[in-house]
């Protein structure tokens, strides 16, 4: 019967401990469950990004995520003066340096051609900002190669997660320092 309860005393709490199980009956020390919490927050350093082709605008389109905070920490180290992120009013005034950042992080080759992505605009969702990305295409594409190694150069365990939905048929890729270049067949 212990055995049982100690797990559950973990999910619910020290404090219903003590109103659902007589003392008595209890041979812990309320205080070691702290000793075995990790108190460290564990920061996961990733993006994610969506992309479908559109005719009309004859261009990849890319919606990209990434966390506030880490954007703005490489970005800072790159300029002379600190920017701070957050502020929607702003977002139009960070366009030039998003394009000039984005322009050297992200190579993308379409059927084998060589094309540039543009940054449109951008805004901000919570503690993330989302960046609107065209990346030129006469036609819809069969093969997409990617190297999105934005936020590298500051934290070695980020990784780009692309996901496109082409034709109808949906390929993944993801960038990471060990995979700075993926490629996505249609």
């Amino acid at each position: 019967m212990k055995k049982i309860l100690y797990p559950i005393v973990l999910l619910m709490g020290i404090s219903t401990l003590a109103h659902t199980v007589p003392k008595e009956s209890v041979s812990i020390e309320p205080f070691r469950f702290h000793e075995s919490e990790i108190n460290q927050f564990h920061k996961y350093y990733l993006s994610v990004s969506n992309v479908s082709y559109s005719s009309k605008a004859k261009a990849l389109q890319m919606v990209s995520r990434y966390f506030i905070d880490d954007l703005e920490d490489v970005l800072n180290e790159r300029l002379d003066k600190k920017l701070t992120l957050g502020n929607a009013d702003e977002l139009e005034e960070l366009k030039p340096v998003l394009d000039r950042y984005f322009s050297k992080r992200m190579v993308v080759s379409i059927d084998g051609k060589a094309t540039t992505p543009k940054i449109l605009g951008a805004e901000y969702d919570a503690d993330q900002i989302k960046i609107y990305i065209e990346i030129p295409a006469a036609t819809s594409p069969k093969t997409v190669e990617l190297s999105n190694k934005a936020l590298f150069e500051l934290f070695p365990e980020q990784k780009n997660l692309t996901h496109f939905k082409i034709k109808e048929e949906r390929k993944s890729i993801l960038n990471s320092a060990d995979t700075p270049v993926d490629r996505a067949k249609f």
